[in-house]
């Protein structure tokens, strides 16, 4: 198991979002949240300066996968016990239930912060690269509901990219599988041609 760090904590309903804990952690209010996230946006890219690439951001590719790195290096996880699975299961919607698959990993802090982190960084190098902005993503029915997202407002098919949401899926899948850099390579060269295509 990776060494916990010191590492500046997301607020827990964002955690709590990362985790998949059920519906009750929705973003009600779109508005108040969309100008919280804004005025987050410079102290998380900051810790992302300071704490994970630990020189000037230059919002490169490159840069993202030293950000992967640092995520692999200090990804933290226990073991998922059964009590914490069927608490899980039971908050899922019942028309989820039938689906759910025990997980046998559970993320500990500081993880999901230094994945939120990297997401930011993320978007805000997709943002720059394709002239973009980021907004709060509003159908109430799709998984996404809440999170910061970028619209690629394409004419041929809706498509939003979620870079948060992506991030903590990369850190479940580095947990699970111990997936590499090749294989997030993979995720941002698939979403950099999504960018490119809408």
């Amino acid at each position: 198991m990776n060494k916990i760090i010191a590492y500046p904590r997301i607020p827990a309903l964002e955690e709590r979002k990362m985790e998949f804990l059920g519906e009750d952690v929705a973003v009600v209010n779109q508005e108040p949240y969309k100008k919280w996230f804004i005025k987050a946006l410079p102290s998380r890219l900051e810790i992302v300066r300071r704490l994970i690439l630990r020189k000037e951001l230059d919002y490169s590719y490159e840069s993202l996968y030293e950000c992967f790195s640092f995520l692999k290096e200090h990804l933290v996880k226990r073991e998922t016990t059964e009590e914490e699975n069927l608490k899980l299961k039971e908050e899922l919607p019942v028309y989820y239930r039938g689906s759910f698959e025990p997980q046998k990993y559970t993320i500990l802090s500081p993880t999901y912060s230094i994945a939120y982190d990297i997401g930011i960084y993320w978007g805000e190098i997709m943002i720059r690269k394709f002239n973009k902005q980021w907004s709060i993503y509003e159908d109430e029915e799709a998984y996404k509901y809440g999170y910061p997202i970028i619209d690629l407002e394409s004419k041929r098919h809706n498509v939003v990219f979620c870079p948060i949401w992506v991030m903590s899926i990369t850190a479940t899948k580095i947990a699970k599988r111990n997936i590499g850099l090749s294989v997030f390579k993979g995720f941002v060269e698939t979403w950099d041609e999504n960018f490119l295509n809408a």
